[in-house]
């Protein structure tokens, strides 16, 4: 039977008498006695089982697949446990293949973003790297090497997806720890104020002066007008989504298909977008399907708006597509409660305020314009209770009255209704 010894410096070790009764001693350094009692039992199971040749418990066996190398390499010297087999090195490019073949489920614009992620992982760790080998102090060297190259946001973004790849790892019990779970990153903030833009009406109606053909002034008025995401949405567009008695259209949802319920939305056909969806339908040939058919396969409409923007005289603005569909969010929510507005475009309260609200030069006005019709309401209201009030008339009395008064004096003796007594 294996037994337990403590000595007065604290270390504990197990004693047992293997399968050819020779005492062997597996040290323990310094735990908890309770943890110390549950090793000491299974290290007597471990030794009972080689004494009769025969398989240890599930239980067991599992208990040894669990255990840290340092207490396996004790068993193994004391001919309780084989060797463990060195596992196979994985190469950071065998990693990154293998995961992203795997994830069958992203959209086109997931994994390029992926992709170009890995780029970066892969410039700075050379893709023939371990990934064993690669250290905490190595993912926040990697996280300081981005930072003078990419903005706050996008290299946020990169530590993101390294955390999402690293995690993979531990799920395929090829690493038991992330080198990236303590790299700063990995939340992105909202977008800050200095990089969000209104764009105007005026602006927008330069945008679709200069554009080249009525699908790029549709594309443009979808995106601006109602509020739809760019490419993905517009692409996904069908004729048959259009109902033109109702004036609403189902919109597809490629990026949240995945999500129960938000395969689609209902959008209005606002009426500055009308003209625009009415002129392309004209101009549609008999059984098109899509809405946009041309642009299809111009999968970079970022560069070819801003060769719209240059010949209308305006400068690019940062984020080109998001920017006018955030600017309609904002413009919807001064009139319609956020709800209603989320449901339209298509996210949250909470996405809209980090991400698409905005303060505009309207809301400065009006500010302005209500302050001083309040001030003025208030002045007025103020001058009104400085105005000498009419005084208060003191209450005469006719001749009647006084009389009645004087009679009802007079009646009353001199001295009460008790006796003097």
């Amino acid at each position: 039977m294996a037994s337990l010894v403590t000595r007065k410096s604290g270390l504990r070790f197990v004693q047992f008498v293997n399968n050819v009764r020779v005492r062997k001693t597996v040290t323990l350094d310094t735990i908890a006695p309770r943890e110390a009692g549950r090793i000491r039992d299974k290290i007597e199971e471990l030794a009972t089982a080689r004494r009769n040749g025969i398989e240890p418990s599930t239980e067991a066996a599992n208990w040894l697949v669990k255990i840290g190398d340092d207490l396996h390499a004790k068993l193994v010297a004391v001919g309780l446990a084989d060797p463990r087999e060195k596992p196979h090195a994985v190469t950071l490019k065998e990693l990154t293949d293998t995961y992203m073949a795997s994830r069958d489920d992203w959209k086109p614009r997931t994994r390029i973003n992926f992709a170009q992620a890995v780029r970066w992982l892969t410039t700075h760790f050379a893709p023939e790297t371990d990934i064993a080998n690669i250290t905490e102090a190595d993912a926040e060297e990697f996280r300081r090497w981005l930072e003078p190259q990419l903005s706050t946001g996008t290299v946020n973004r990169v530590v993101k997806r390294c955390k999402q790849l690293f995690s993979h790892t531990i799920r395929k019990r090829l690493l038991d720890r992330s080198p990236f779970a303590h790299v700063r990153g990995g939340v992105v903030g909202g977008t800050p104020h200095a990089r969000r833009h209104f764009v105007t009406c005026e602006e927008v109606q330069a945008v679709l002066d200069a554009s080249p053909d009525s699908e790029w002034r549709l594309l443009v008025a979808l995106s601006r007008f109602a509020g739809l995401r760019m490419p993905s949405e517009a692409f996904a567009l069908r004729w048959s989504d259009i109902n033109w008695e109702l004036n609403r259209m189902v919109v597809p949802v490629p990026k949240l298909e995945h999500l129960p319920g938000h395969e689609t939305r209902v959008v209005p056909i606002f009426p500055e977008l009308l003209p625009y969806l009415e002129r392309a339908f004209d101009e549609a040939p008999e059984g098109t399907e899509y809405v946009i058919t041309q642009q299809r396969n111009h999968t970079n409409l970022g560069t070819q708006l801003r060769r719209i923007l240059r010949k209308a005289g305006l400068k690019p603005w940062p984020k080109l597509w998001h920017s006018m569909r955030a600017s309609r969010q904002t413009e919807l929510s001064a009139s319609f409660p956020l709800h209603v507005v989320c449901s339209w475009i298509g996210n949250s309260p909470d996405v809209a305020r980090e991400h698409y609200l905005t303060v505009t030069e309207q809301d400065f006005t009006k500010a302005i314009t209500c302050s001083a019709q309040l001030g003025a309401q208030q002045y007025g209201a103020e001058m009104a209770r400085n105005d000498s009030q009419p005084k208060s008339k003191t209450p005469q009395f006719s001749e009647e009255n006084e009389g009645l008064r004087v009679g009802a004096t007079d009646l009353m003796p001199p001295v009460g209704l008790e006796p003097t007594t």
